[in-house]
């Protein structure tokens, strides 16, 4: 079974061989990141959260980055996880709802750290290698 957000072995490769994301799709996706880190922005700074804790933590995301020492499959598992708005929103909801002021800034960091990524062209990651993405891949990186 594999998990839903990487592939492995041959099926990795072929994935990531077979991505062919052109034009307006790309950059519908950097835009709609440039649209959540400023969102995210916008909610942290009206809330009145603190703006030295924000710079502390902003790139604290990718320490998943170490998962890659396990491996490439463990390595884009780990990263995915920590680069899904679903557990970003799950931790800024948990938080507003739940009156834990932390758990909500926390969140709109996640958000905003996903955001700028995905603004600048970094996605989430196959297993074949860090470099290839759902936004690009290795190859295409350079000439991107």
């Amino acid at each position: 079974m594999t998990l839903p957000f990487t592939a492995h072995g041959n099926e990795a490769r072929a994935s990531a061989a077979s991505i062919r994301i052109r034009g307006g799709v790309t950059w519908l996706l950097r835009i709609e990141g440039a649209a959540a880190f400023t969102a995210a922005l916008a909610v942290y700074g009206h809330a009145g959260f603190s703006w030295p804790i924000f710079a502390l933590c902003f790139l604290a995301p990718d320490l998943a980055m170490l998962a890659y020492l396990a491996g490439p499959r463990i390595g884009a598992t780990g990263y995915n996880l920590v680069h899904t708005y679903t557990i970003a929103l799950a931790l800024t909801l948990g938080g507003l709802f739940g009156g834990l002021p932390a758990a909500t800034a926390s969140g709109l960091i996640l958000i905003a750290h996903i955001g700028f990524d995905r603004a600048l062209g970094f996605g989430l990651k196959y297993a074949s290698g860090f470099g290839d993405t759902h936004l690009r891949r290795a190859d295409r990186a350079a000439s991107a």
